[in-house]
């Protein structure tokens, strides 16, 4: 059962991913080139890099490591992935010059979300914390004894 939670968790976020980044995507098109339209190639990228980021997230935001490395890990997962799907899937090997700037697009875009996350977690860290129950570690009567006494 637990499983099945953490896998609904993260198809569901990866829904929400997914539909953020097609609806830029066709945006993208309408503003740019109002001819263009998406290859099924890139639309099957983005939702195979939808549910990698859903599941880093997932990682993200557990306590299973220090904040700083898991978002190491997480900048090092996501762009792994981003460069096979886009980059190596997509054809954009041919070009250093295009795989460079693809990379450190995606690099400045990591680091604005990261921000725009980060502060918001900063903001509500207060909340959070209040909404959590204090559990006493020690025992209501002290029975320690030592050497000297009770």
């Amino acid at each position: 059962m637990k499983n099945y939670i953490f896998i609904k968790k993260i198809l569901t976020s990866a829904c929400v991913i997914y539909t953020f980044l097609i609806t830029a995507v066709f945006l993208l098109g309408v503003f740019v080139n109002s001819a263009w339209v998406p290859t099924l190639n890139m639309v099957l990228a983005l939702l195979v890099f939808s549910l990698v980021l859903s599941a880093a997230n997932q990682f993200l935001f557990s306590e299973k490591l220090v904040f700083s490395l898991r978002l190491l890990i997480h900048f090092i997962v996501t762009t792994l992935c981003f460069y096979i799907v886009f980059v190596l899937w997509g054809g954009y090997k041919n070009n250093g010059g295009n795989v460079l700037m693809v990379l450190l697009i995606y690099t400045f875009a990591y680091v604005i979300f990261t921000a725009i996350v980060g502060c918001y977690r900063y903001l509500t860290a207060d909340l959070r914390a209040a909404e959590k129950k204090y559990e006493t570690q020690f025992q209501k009567k002290d029975d320690y004894n030592s050497q000297f006494g009770a």
